[in-house]
């Protein structure tokens, strides 16, 4: 799986052209999608294909790669949903990062349906 925290700020910064520039020489995903084994999995898989897929502008990724940071990355972003039970309402209480986190991802359906109850 693609390191979503390895898009540079400075490409994200530059705009949407120059990330989905970037994205398709870094982390263009070789086909296919991810199969979850476990809501764990498939959480971190929408994300990362979300952003790899540039499914949003480069701001909106930069304010997610962000957030991610503060958490300790997607695989501990989303360690930190599964222990609100990925469960939306638990997330916002959680407040921070996390919350802001669950914010910005909640309107992406693929996300909402993997990552959240």
């Amino acid at each position: 799986m693609s390191k979503v925290t390895s898009i540079p700020d400075d490409v994200l910064l530059a705009g949407d052209e120059a990330t989905a520039t970037w994205i398709q020489a870094n982390l263009a995903p070789s086909g296919g999608s991810l199969t979850a084994r476990a809501d764990v999995f498939g959480c971190i898989g929408a994300i990362t294909l979300a952003i790899a897929g540039v499914a949003f502008p480069a701001a909106k990724i930069l304010k997610i790669k962000k957030l991610a940071d503060e958490l300790g990355g997607v695989a501990k972003a989303v360690q930190l949903l599964w222990g609100a039970s990925f469960n939306f309402e638990k997330v916002q209480a959680a407040g921070g990062a996390l919350a802001a986190l669950g914010a910005e991802l909640i309107g992406i359906s693929e996300i909402k349906a993997k990552c959240f109850t």
